[in-house]
């Protein structure tokens, strides 16, 4: 049996995650980690907006009577700011978080109106909002926000000049360039985090799973569903025998037998050396014992005398993954007494239990003679 059968995840096993964001992290207050991006990005932008404003009222708007009425605007965006911060939006469509870069230009355009003769100052606002879409939506999206933009742009202004056309053609390239250029940007960083993120939780020789991504899975278990943990009998001895290369090559094989019989809500990992753990959401220890029947008979075609034994636990109510884990190796343990090749399910050594073939040496079209 693999040395590695007495290992378990460590919590240090984690790490490296190329997407890892503010929600992973401890040392932000718990509003924080729960706030879906877009949401914290556009609170963001509608509070820098009123902060501008803010800043610049005593030098923008010299008469203090219009004070009042600006901030009576200005309570608009933080109160939806807030709102984004706190309400649950983690499953809303992403075409919600569009009323951000609207907002944002909607109260440059309502300063104008209750104050007068300012908007020009803070025309250079406008591009946060098409930065904003960029980073969060499609190239596209950013020509929804043109008609807005011109609108503040025009009322900045006073209306239409000789050249008012020029100008809004100029503005409207510039700034939907500016949204293009960083969603391009911001689709191919999410495409290698993506792959950098699976390169991460991937085993190289057999494509299944690791340890790291492993460790999440554990974490996601629930009463009703089943852990297998596989082991390749005589591993050791393959490898004395025929060298490495061929144990490479058998691990290969096996895990290409646990993958074909994968459905898509389930996971398989390679947990060490010879060890497989293969996890089957929603499945009764019965039907997980027929996985198992399923992979011994491609794997018999693939090495007809290299064999292996599997333990089966089922997640109940209060089970840890630790525990499940630990129950599922025990069986495989009392299989491997048994005789080896052989299904035992944890809490009944009986039940699914399968006698394989006698050993015979180890020799088979994997490539082991």
């Amino acid at each position: 049996m693999s040395s590695s059968m007495t290992r378990r995840p460590r919590p240090d096993d984690i790490g490296g995650d190329p997407t890892h964001d503010w929600s992973r992290s401890r040392l932000l207050p718990g509003w924080v980690r729960t706030t879906s991006a877009p949401a914290l990005g556009g609170a963001a932008l509608l509070l820098v907006v009123v902060l501008v404003v803010l800043l610049s009222a005593p030098f923008a708007v010299p008469d203090p009577q219009a004070w009042g009425r600006l901030g009576l605007v200005l309570a608009v965006p933080v109160v939806v700011a807030l709102a984004a911060v706190r309400l649950p939006t983690q499953h809303l469509h992403r075409s919600w978080s569009l009323i951000f870069p609207a907002g944002a230009m909607a109260t440059l355009w309502a300063v104008e109106l209750v104050v007068g003769g300012v908007v020009t100052i803070y025309l250079g606002i406008v591009p946060l909002a098409f930065l904003y879409t960029g980073l969060f939506h499609q190239p596209p999206v950013g020509l929804l926000l043109l008609p807005l933009a011109w609108a503040v742009d025009l009322t900045a202004v006073g209306g239409t000049t000789s050249d008012t056309g020029v100008r809004l053609v100029v503005h409207g390239v510039v700034w939907t360039t500016l949204s293009v250029a960083v969603s391009l940007l911001t689709s191919r960083q999410r495409t290698i985090s993506r792959r950098l993120h699976e390169l991460a939780r991937t085993d190289p020789l057999t494509s299944l799973g690791n340890r790291r991504g492993l460790d999440e899975r554990l974490a996601r278990l629930q009463p009703g569903d089943s852990v297998v943990v596989c082991d390749l009998d005589r591993f050791k001895d393959l490898n004395d025998r025929h060298g490495h290369a061929a144990g490479d090559h058998a691990l290969e094989l096996f895990g290409a037998a646990v993958g074909g019989h994968l459905r898509r809500r389930d996971y398989a990992a390679r947990y060490g050396g010879e060890e497989f753990v293969i996890l089957l959401p929603r499945t009764s220890t019965a039907d997980a014992v027929a996985v198992v029947h399923a992979v011994r008979d491609d794997w018999r075609t693939l090495s007809p005398l290299l064999t292996f034994s599997a333990g089966i636990a089922a997640v109940g109510d209060g089970c840890s993954p630790a525990q499940v884990l630990a129950a599922a190796d025990a069986a495989l343990y009392a299989a491997k007494q048994a005789g080896r090749d052989r299904v035992h399910v944890a809490g009944r050594p009986d039940d699914g239990a399968e006698d394989g073939p006698a050993s015979g040496t180890l020799l088979g079209p994997g490539g082991f003679a």
